[in-house]
């Protein structure tokens, strides 16, 4: 019975001690995932599992039930599209994984997502700061042209009909003159 305690790992008891190391490195990266991932996110959570999925970084019952509570995590969004959602692959125990090994892929995992996402946010400031430039040149362009427009339309409207009143006073006056 002792023997069975030294295989157990967060609720789940494994028949070898491959396992059972396979499971508490899993356990490790699940634990450093959750301290690590932006879960109100939604659409980094489904970058992260999809990722998770496809590199078949879990294969023990600690790593796949992490996997099913961000799959229902994604479920439940309305925000993602279930056929977006990967299916999790489970396979047999056999293929342990050592601790660095599993670790650095899930650091490599979380920093391109982290990439990603700065990528997307460096663009974001950009596009932001050109749209603010060319907005500012059509406000200069806007009062500084002689154009009508709507911030000048009133003022060259009263000056036409200043000026034509002017020559009609001028043309009656010559007209009054003769």
């Amino acid at each position: 019975m002792a023997d069975r305690d030294n295989l157990e790992i967060d609720g789940f008891v494994f028949c070898s001690r491959r396992d059972a190391i396979a499971a508490e490195n899993e356990l490790k990266g699940v634990e450093y995932l959750k301290k690590k991932a932006n879960t109100k996110n939604v659409k980094t959570v489904l970058v992260v599992y999809n990722k998770l999925v496809s590199e078949g970084l879990f294969h023990t019952p600690i790593g796949i039930s992490y996997l099913k509570e961000l799959q229902q995590l994604l479920i439940d969004s309305k925000e993602i599209d279930n056929n977006s959602i990967k299916n999790i692959q489970v396979e047999p125990l056999d293929n342990g994984i050592s601790k660095r090994n599993m670790a650095d892929r899930i650091a490599h995992i979380f920093s391109n997502s982290k990439k990603a996402y700065r990528e997307r946010l460096k663009m974001s400031i950009i596009i932001n700061i050109i749209l603010a430039i060319v907005i500012a040149a059509m406000f200069v362009i806007t009062t500084t042209g002689n154009n009508v427009n709507i911030l000048n339309y009133e003022e060259k409207l009263v000056n036409k009909y200043a000026s034509w009143e002017q020559d009609l006073t001028e043309r009656e006056k010559a007209l009054n003159n003769r």
